[in-house]
C-alpha cells in the first residue's frame, strides 16, 4: 500500500549542516576514545597475553589516526554544498563503523579476562562508546 504522507523535502543546506554538526566535536570524541584505549590497554597489560593487547592497540591506532586525518582534512576542505558533504558522511560512517568495530573487538578480547575490577571498568569503557 503506498503511502499516504506526502514526502518531506529537505531543505537546501541541511545536509551539509548535519556533516558540519558531525565533524565539530570530532576532536572531543577523539581525546575521549583515546583516554578510554588507555585506559584499557594499561588494565589489561597485566592480566591479558601481551600479543592480544598489542593487536587491540594497533588496531585502534589505526582507526583512531585515519579519524583525525579525517577530522584534519574535512576542516581544511571546508566542503559548502550539500554534494560534497554527502561524500563527507560516508566517510564519517565508515570511521564511525571502524570505531564500533575496535571496541566491540575489546569487548570479544577481553571479557573474561582478569577479575571484576577488569570486568567493570571494561564494561563501562565499551558503554561509554
Amino acid at each position: 500500500m503506498a503511502s499516504t504522507f506526502p514526502a518531506a523535502a529537505t531543505p537546501a543546506g541541511a545536509l551539509t549542516d548535519r556533516v558540519q554538526s558531525l565533524f565539530s566535536y570530532l576532536g572531543t570524541t577523539l581525546v575521549g576514545n583515546l583516554l578510554g584505549a588507555l585506559v584499557l590497554a594499561w588494565l589489561f597489560w597485566g592480566v591479558a597475553p601481551h600479543s592480544r593487547v598489542t593487536g587491540w592497540v594497533i588496531g585502534f591506532s589505526v582507526v583512531w589516526f585515519w579519524r583525525l586525518w579525517l577530522a584534519i582534512a574535512y576542516r581544511r576542505a571546508a566542503p559548502t554544498d550539500d554534494a560534497a558533504n554527502g561524500r563527507w558522511l560516508t566517510l564519517w560512517n565508515l570511521g564511525t563503523l571502524g570505531s564500533a568495530v575496535v571496541w566491540g573487538a575489546a569487548a570479544w578480547l577481553f571479557f573474561g579476562t582478569g577479575g571484576s575490577l577488569h570486568q567493570v571498568v571494561l564494561v563501562l569503557v565499551i558503554y561509554s562508546y
